[in-house]
């Protein structure tokens, strides 16, 4: 998303359109409908204020901002009310481990002074295997 957000040209009209965008999609967590419908009596400038109508689903944006935030640290039952959910369970689908979560899970997992070696079975392992 950063680097969708970096190649808009903000000092013409029409990448200062694509930013705003990009960052209601991203950081607010609206639906690519949501943001179609926005008026600009939808904005509340003294309140600071969105008024957002219903629209259908964007999942792959909210899905990119929700991942976003679980891998900046930010707890699932955050951002399930971020997202306006009324259970953690609902956000599930928007959330999953990628590559790198993954990795970095298992870093956290091994013992940082555990000497690797292979594991030897024991004669009373092979035999009872070899039994089977």
């Amino acid at each position: 998303m950063a680097t969708l957000l970096a190649h808009c040209d903000r000092t013409t009209a029409l990448g200062q359109r694509d930013y705003a965008v990009l960052v209601l999609l991203t950081h607010l967590g609206l639906r690519s409908s949501e943001v179609c419908h926005l008026r600009l009596d939808d904005l509340d400038w003294v309140e600071g204020s969105l008024r957002v109508r219903a629209g259908k689903s964007g999942h792959d944006v909210i899905h990119t901002a929700a991942m976003e935030m679980l891998q900046a640290g930010v707890d699932r039952a955050l951002i399930a009310i971020w997202l306006g959910h009324e259970s953690v369970e609902t956000t599930q689908i928007y959330l999953h481990a990628d590559l790198t979560m993954k990795e970095q899970i298992l870093q956290r997992t091994q013992p940082t002074n555990a000497k690797l070696r292979r594991f030897q079975p024991t004669d009373r392992l092979l035999r009872f295997l070899r039994d089977l």
